[in-house]
């Protein structure tokens, strides 16, 4: 009797695996269920480890284009105020509105050798004549210093490095219709921004009526 109702051994085996296949399934099932339910409420799931995180490399580029800018209109008003005030020392000019323009760019000036030579050579003829001729010979190299020890890489000598360069000088002053004034006042802009006179441009107030 015992025998007969002993179940077989396969049947076991397919019962368990049942079980096991539809508990995974309920799992899953649950999974999937938190999963939408966190996108409802605006919480995305946390992504795999593979997948990039996105990176604003727009807003950083915009940010530092704008600093820029902020910080070149800040030197422009600095020079502007500076120059403003040397004009009104000098004797006529009287009150002076000073608007430059900076482009931006790094100039370096780099300290030069030169080296001269001059050779002259006196030659006499067979008829007691002389002739004198004259080599002037002039060498300009930048100097250069190597940074470190045998192999290093050579640099060349910095003298003065500017990181603005003066595009145009506009000025308005009171007595900029004397043409010995305006004279003064272009000697002295050109000589406080070591610029050439092309760049500054001078024209008296107008006489409010």
């Amino acid at each position: 009797m015992e025998a007969w109702f002993k179940p077989p051994k396969d049947k076991i085996i397919g019962v368990i695996g049942a079980a096991f296949f539809l508990g995974l399934a309920l799992m899953l099932w649950q999974s999937g269920e938190r999963t939408e339910e966190s996108s409802w409420f605006g919480r995305q799931p946390t992504p795999t480890t593979g997948s990039p995180a996105p990176v604003a490399t727009t807003a950083a580029t915009d940010g530092a284009k704008i600093n820029r800018g902020s910080e070149l209109a800040g030197q422009e008003k600095l020079v502007e105020e500076r120059v403003a005030s040397a004009l009104a020392r000098i004797a006529g000019v009287g009150q002076a509105d000073v608007r430059i323009s900076l482009a931006q760019g790094t100039v370096s000036e780099y300290a030069i050798n030169t080296n001269g030579n001059n050779r002259k050579v006196e030659e006499r003829d067979k008829q007691g004549g002389t002739r004198v001729t004259s080599d002037a010979t002039d060498t300009r190299q930048v100097v250069v210093l190597k940074e470190g020890g045998t192999g290093a890489q050579e640099k060349p000598v910095v003298v003065r490095e500017m990181r603005y360069q003066v595009a145009g000088v506009l000025v308005v002053a009171d007595g900029a219709k004397d043409p010995a004034i305006k004279e003064q006042i272009a000697r002295a802009v050109s000589t406080l921004l070591d610029v050439p006179a092309h760049k500054v441009s001078i024209f008296a107030r107008e006489v409010s009526k």
